[in-house]
């Protein structure tokens, strides 16, 4: 049990290290991970569909 409380004790003063960012960067970092997500995810649903479509053309034929 001693080596628990020492291991969060010494996280305790790790974190208080830490140089965290101020609310608006952490707002802004956040949507703009939000935006390239949904980017990323969109070009590859289009290149998903790309690929079926041309597949299914191909078996069909």
């Amino acid at each position: 049990m001693k080596s628990l409380v020492s291991y969060l004790s010494h996280v305790r003063t790790e974190l208080s290290h830490v140089v965290w960012p101020s609310w608006q960067k952490g707002v802004s970092n956040t949507v703009l991970i939000i935006i390239i997500s949904v980017v990323v995810a969109l070009f590859i649903a289009g290149l998903d569909y790309l690929f079926t479509t041309g597949v299914a053309q191909i078996i069909s034929q």
